[in-house]
């Protein structure tokens, strides 16, 4: 059995792949939206639009969602820039938002880009991160 789910060995494009997460239930729920993924799948733009359905108590965005919103990303762009022969595993993650603007009606905005030579510096053989 493979370490990895049957999505992983269906051969996505860019397309594709924006298409597969804007109709997964967890994003649509969230109201979360990938906006664009570049064909080599070395950036990610994402946004996540204030709605009823995805506010806290106090009426700013709910943490849940925020973080949905960047969960996946990291670890497909390197799946996709590595290549099959490596497995790809995310271990940890932390999110950090900056308020740009002080009022609840706020839409959030996430980019992420992955360069071959912070790969090579944060992979280690063996090691434990």
């Amino acid at each position: 059995m493979s370490g990895q789910g049957f999505l992983s060995r269906i051969a996505f494009g860019p397309r594709g792949m924006k298409t597969l997460f804007n109709v997964w239930p967890p994003f649509r729920g969230a109201g979360v939206r990938v906006r664009e993924i570049a064909p080599d799948f070395r950036s990610v733009h994402v946004e996540l639009r204030m709605g009823i359905l995805n506010r806290n108590y106090v009426g700013t965005h709910f943490g849940g969602s925020l973080f949905a919103m960047t969960d996946p990303f990291f670890m497909i762009m390197m799946m996709k820039n590595l290549g099959p022969e490596y497995l790809v595993w995310d271990k940890a993650a932390t999110s950090l938002f900056f308020l740009i603007m002080l009022t609840t009606l706020i839409d959030v905005i996430a980019g992420f880009s992955v360069t071959i030579r912070a790969a090579r510096r944060d992979y280690s053989v063996g090691g434990d991160n």
